[in-house]
């Protein structure tokens, strides 16, 4: 459970630093959109997606899956036109403007829960190895 914990709150930060480097110093790019997604849940919940094309400097042609809220997602149709943020470095790493992991929100609630986890887990392996009082009733 630690390593899960650790893992958890390591993994959202570095998304966040990734995710606003690129908003801050990544490249731009005019993409497509290819297809547009409605995944509805068991649970009630929603996921938009939406599968686009950009093409790089050099021209490559990058095809790209990312979530959007409902209200962006209505407003687009196949054959739209977004702006695509991208690392340079590695364009696989892209998404539409606005929609990275750019909210400091995100990944200082994912550290208290996963942190959570990781104290509960860190208290029972200190739980298991410290020294138990003697029962005073097993006693004589």
């Amino acid at each position: 459970m630690f390593l899960v914990a650790l893992l958890g709150i390591v993994g959202s930060w570095g998304a966040y630093f990734a995710d606003s480097s690129i908003q801050t110093n990544g490249a731009r790019a005019g993409g497509d959109v290819l297809e547009k997604t409605y995944i509805r849940s068991t649970e009630g919940d929603s996921s938009f997606l939406l599968t686009y094309r950009f093409t790089l400097p050099s021209g490559q042609s990058v095809v790209s899956l990312h979530g959007v809220t409902k209200a962006y997602w209505t407003t687009l149709s196949v054959g739209s036109v977004l702006t695509i943020l991208y690392s340079p470095t590695d364009p696989q790493r892209n998404f539409p403007e606005g929609f990275g992991v750019t909210s400091l929100l995100a990944p200082v609630a994912i550290t208290v829960v996963f942190g959570a986890v990781g104290g509960l887990a860190g208290a029972l392996v200190v739980l298991s190895f410290w020294p138990r009082a003697a029962n005073p009733r097993n006693a004589a």
